[in-house]
C-alpha cells in the first residue's frame, strides 16, 4: 500500500497513527498533485520562453544534460532523464536530424553511442541558458535562498524514500 495514502487512525498500517492530524492528512493526499501542478507549470513557462527556438523542454533538459556532461552515452542519458532508452532515442534522432547533437561509436565498445552537441547544438545551448536561468529566478522569486536549498534538500530526500520503497514494493510480500 502507498505510504503517502490516508490510513484511517488505528489500522496498523504505515502512516497510519490515531495521532496524524487532519492537515497532515490533506497535505498527503495534495503532494502528488501538487508536484505534478508544478512540474507542468514550470515546464510549460519555461518552454514558453523558447520562443524561436523551436525546442521543447525535454529537448532542452537533453542539450542541458549532454553539454554539462561533455558527452554522455544514450544509455547513461536515458539515466539520468528517468526514460527509456527507447523514448530517448526518438528525441536524440530528432536533436541529430536537427544538427543540434552529434551521434558516434564508442572507440572500445562499438554498441555503445556517445552523444555530444554539435557547434550548432552548442550555440542554441548558450542563447538559451540565460532565459532559463532567468525564468527559474522568476519562478523562485517569492522563496528565500535559504527556502530554495531547503526545498531541494526536501524533495530529494523526498524522491529517495519513493525509490526505496518502489524497490521494496518489488520484494514478495508473501513466500511460498
Amino acid at each position: 500500500m502507498n505510504r503517502l495514502a490516508i490510513q484511517p487512525a488505528g489500522t496498523g498500517q504505515p502512516g497510519a497513527s490515531s495521532e496524524t492530524s487532519e492537515p497532515t492528512r490533506c497535505a498527503r493526499l495534495s503532494l502528488g498533485r501538487l508536484l505534478r501542478r508544478a512540474n507542468r507549470t514550470v515546464q510549460s513557462t519555461i518552454e514558453a520562453r523558447f520562443g524561436a527556438a523551436d525546442l521543447n523542454f525535454t529537448q532542452w533538459v537533453v542539450l542541458d544534460l549532454v553539454e554539462r556532461a561533455g558527452s554522455m552515452t544514450i544509455s547513461d542519458l536515458a539515466a539520468s532523464m528517468e526514460i527509456t532508452s527507447g523514448a530517448l532515442s526518438r528525441i536524440v534522432e530528432g536533436l541529430v536530424a536537427r544538427g543540434l547533437l552529434d551521434r558516434h561509436r564508442g572507440v572500445v565498445d562499438r554498441r555503445v553511442v556517445i552523444l555530444r552537441l554539435t557547434e550548432a547544438g552548442l550555440g542554441k545551448y548558450e542563447a538559451i541558458r540565460p532565459v532559463v536561468m532567468q525564468r527559474w529566478d522568476e519562478l523562485l522569486t517569492d522563496l528565500s535562498a535559504d527556502e530554495v536549498a531547503h526545498l531541494a534538500v526536501l524533495l530529494g530526500r523526498f524522491a529517495d524514500s519513493i525509490e526505496r520503497s518502489a524497490i521494496a514494493s518489488r520484494q514478495p510480500v508473501v513466500e511460498a
